[in-house]
């Protein structure tokens, strides 16, 4: 199974995410501070989980599928993505400390326990297919962004981390792994509804941050 196959089954959400107004504002560097605030800070708190989900599914792979990759992304990915956090939050006069005791959002929380179910529970390749929308929505989203960068500093830095060459080739990397992993026939419903409910989670994280969890 590939990622192009994962996506053709999720179009709507896809769609719903990159015309999304908190991407909008992102690109035209007209997003308010408070949004921007929130969505850092419940950024961090869902990554601080992510990268434990990684290590985790990191540890059920065999060293030919790739155990070392996502070992390494959990080291070093969320190392460049905890400075970009770090760097924002001083923008706002707030410590690393301080965006580890924002109140958890309920979309955060939601997301969060669907990652850590299914890197428990499902299979490898089940579990991989969970983590892909994080990785290569971000990178889409900068991707398109980086054509025209807004004036704001942190908006502007925070699209091209998701541009750039480093972000991209961790996620050829985790994209070359899941489709090398093996697939049994039954376990492709599972891959689907797996990575599904992620896009969607991803979607709603969106509307989450537009909204500064007030919905």
């Amino acid at each position: 199974m590939t990622l192009e196959e994962l996506k053709a089954y999720c179009v709507p959400e896809w769609e719903r995410i990159q015309t999304h107004p908190f991407v909008a504002g992102i690109g035209q560097g007209t997003l308010p501070d408070e949004k921007l605030r929130y969505f850092i800070g419940q950024d961090a708190l869902y990554l601080r989980d992510f990268y434990r989900v990684l290590s985790l599914i990191g540890g059920r792979l065999t060293p030919q599928e790739g155990a070392k990759t996502l070992i390494h992304h959990a080291e070093t990915v969320f190392s460049v993505e905890s400075t970009l956090h770090d760097a924002i939050a001083r923008y706002f006069q707030m410590t690393p400390d301080d965006l580890q005791k924002v109140p958890l959002g309920w979309v955060t929380k939601g997301y969060r326990d669907h990652l850590v179910r299914t890197a428990y529970t499902e299979s490898v390749a089940v579990a991989v297919a969970a983590v892909l929308p994080c990785y290569w929505t971000y990178q889409a989203i900068g991707q398109k962004l980086a054509s025209s960068l807004p004036e704001h500093p942190w908006l502007r830095e925070w699209i091209l981390t998701y541009a750039g060459e480093a972000y991209g080739t961790a996620v050829a990397e985790v994209v070359h792994l899941f489709e090398h992993l093996p697939v049994a026939p039954a376990e492709e419903a599972q891959i689907r509804e797996s990575y599904h409910w992620s896009m969607v989670y991803e979607r709603r994280f969106w509307d989450q941050a537009w909204s500064s969890g007030q919905h």
